[in-house]
């Protein structure tokens, strides 16, 4: 099924969606109103109308637009790579309290490879590689760590595709310490 998610993990079919109708969706700090402009096979555009925030009936001024691409589901096999809950990120990529919103890293291990650069970059294009790092996750000798994050585009997909990756063996939450 062809669906878009909010940060609730709610599914919005999108073939469901018609241009210039409203739709509600819940985030993690409330629920937010959106217009949709523009419905296709490979895109939904989404302008935000207004902002309620759970801890009362204040509003903010709409300003985001939000470009949504289709979301299948990975397998069950590629989704249990990623180590950290996608539950609390909202479809801009984007979690944490309202006017304190920021974008979650991640990290994960690539075979030290020119090749695998090119192709983890295709996927992900603002992921930055690093030959011979370690991070947190503890890349080995002949292995390359990479930093990506979710304030991108399909997020999901980008995380989803990683992760499908053979040579990727798991995905996890990068906190730069």
């Amino acid at each position: 099924m062809l669906a878009m998610h909010d940060s609730s993990g709610a599914i919005v079919p999108m073939k469901t969606l018609k241009k210039g109708e409203s739709l509600r969706l819940s985030e993690h700090h409330g629920t937010v109103d959106y217009e949709v402009l523009k419905v296709a096979p490979e895109e939904v555009v989404l302008k935000e109308k207004a902002t309620f925030y759970r801890s009362g009936n204040e509003e903010r001024q709409p300003t985001q637009f939000i470009s949504v691409r289709p979301y299948e589901p990975p397998p069950a096999s590629v989704a249990a790579k990623i180590r950290f809950r996608l539950d609390d990120i909202h479809a801009a990529g984007l979690r944490g309290p309202p006017g304190g919103l920021v974008a979650l890293a991640y990290e994960f291990c690539v075979p030290a490879n020119a090749a695998v650069y090119a192709e983890v970059r295709r996927i992900d294009p603002g992921v930055e590689i690093t030959p011979g790092g370690r991070g947190r996750i503890a890349c080995t000798d002949g292995q390359a760590l990479c930093i990506g994050q979710t304030h991108q585009p399909n997020w999901r997909g980008v995380l989803a595709a990683l992760a499908a990756l053979p040579y990727v063996a798991e995905i996890r939450q990068c906190d730069y310490e």
